[in-house]
């Protein structure tokens, strides 16, 4: 079913009338993707770039999937490239210019200096970070596409130091593979260590374990602060443990007729048996 998917997207990128540039890209660059974050970022991928070949953005689709393996890489969550992709589409409607007020008319100016700089700029903030970033870019400059251009290509002072200002914390991939060390010392166990956004939409979302598979494994917040005297990597550390022993102990709760507050109590009670061993 993947492969027909893919092989279906790229038959709709070669009918575009863009040149096989696009085309040649998603062949060459979508196993890659597939390989890091799963089959089921398709979706999202190919809905920003019907987003964008519906706008005056059409130009960008090849950029876009060329630049799409290096931030899967800093990304490896189906969450977390969604998150990624609407970013992407934000800054396309509010940078692309309409001559007559209503409809885009004109690309945007920032949208491909963005997108040569993407990976390099997931690796240095969080995409909250990035979501501020852009955020204030498009509020100075959202007037001047030369402006537009030097903020987003991380060419301007402010653009430095706003950027500066959200490099905040530890990022998940940063620490892997210390993490992945400490699993496999300490508890014998090997699984795909995969971020979750920190962002308004998953406030309330906490560490925890997918089904195994592929592209299953432990989901961990992209970033941690240091917190009364302990370092973000000491944090990753005991949620990482908190889950593992999850695996080593605990088992699977059935009760399809349970209410959610015993639901609730049973699980209280199992975390803190689990913390206890």
């Amino acid at each position: 079913q993947g492969l027909a998917e893919w092989l279906d997207l790229a038959g709709w990128l070669g009918r575009l009338g863009r040149g096989p540039e696009p085309l040649l890209t998603c062949l060459e660059a979508w196993p890659e993707v597939v390989q890091t974050v799963g089959e089921g970022a398709l979706a999202s991928v190919r809905e920003a770039l019907e987003a964008m070949q519906k706008s005056p953005n059409g130009r960008a689709i090849a950029p876009l999937l060329q630049s799409l393996p290096a931030v899967a890489r800093r990304l490896p969550s189906t969450e977390a490239l969604g998150r990624y992709l609407q970013l992407v589409l934000l800054l396309m409607r509010r940078t692309s210019i309409s001559i007559h007020g209503h409809h885009a008319t004109e690309p945007s100016p920032s949208l491909p200096a963005f997108l040569a700089q993407a990976p390099r700029l997931v690796a240095l903030v969080p995409l909250e970070g990035l979501a501020r970033w852009m955020d204030t870019g498009i509020r100075l400059h959202g007037a001047h596409p030369e402006r537009q251009q030097a903020y987003f290509q991380g060419a301007s002072d402010d653009s430095r130091a706003v950027l500066q200002r959200e490099r905040h914390g530890t990022l998940l991939m940063d620490v892997e593979r210390p993490l992945q060390l400490t699993l496999r010392s300490l508890w014998r166990q090997e699984a795909h260590l995969v971020p979750y956004p920190v962002d308004e939409a998953h406030a309330q979302v906490l560490p925890h374990m997918e089904a195994d598979g592929e592209h299953g494994g432990l989901r961990l917040p992209e970033v941690l602060d240091a917190l009364q005297g302990q370092s973000a990597l000491a944090r990753y550390r005991a949620m990482l443990s908190h889950l593992a022993a999850h695996r080593e102990f605990s088992q699977p709760l059935v009760a399809d007729n349970w209410s959610p507050l015993q639901r609730m109590a049973v699980e209280c009670f199992e975390d803190a048996r689990v913390d206890g061993l």
